[in-house]
């Protein structure tokens, strides 16, 4: 019988003969359901770009609404650092809107952020 901490260990080892999937692609392993015999992961599949960055269903997003926003496509992780010292960095959540969130002083990231 499957139990959770076999199911996690199940979706580790699947993300680890997963990781040399290619350099062109990016693969990670997400949410699993599970019955006593049986288990069935979420898998995404990304591509990476031609600049080595991997383009997520996140980054798509962005690109599409950027210009809604009054941003740039490429904006997306950009970081910014305000008159007082503060950094912030635009990240992408997964709703259609953006977030902006506070890097710390000691190189925390503030979560909650401010979202346009």
């Amino acid at each position: 019988m499957l139990d959770k901490a076999q199911v996690r260990t199940l979706r580790n080892k699947l993300q680890d003969q997963l990781a040399d999937f290619g350099d062109d692609y990016q693969v990670k392993v997400g949410n699993a359901s599970f019955s006593d015999n049986n288990v069935t992961f979420k898998v995404t599949v990304s591509v990476v770009g031609d600049d080595g960055k991997v383009i997520t269903q996140e980054a798509e997003d962005f690109q599409h609404y950027a210009a809604h926003w009054g941003l740039k496509a490429e904006d997306l992780g950009r970081k910014f650092k305000q008159w007082n010292g503060d950094v912030f960095e635009i990240v992408k959540n997964r709703q259609a809107n953006i977030q902006i969130r506070k890097e710390n002083s000691n190189g925390s990231q503030d979560q909650s952020g401010r979202r346009c």
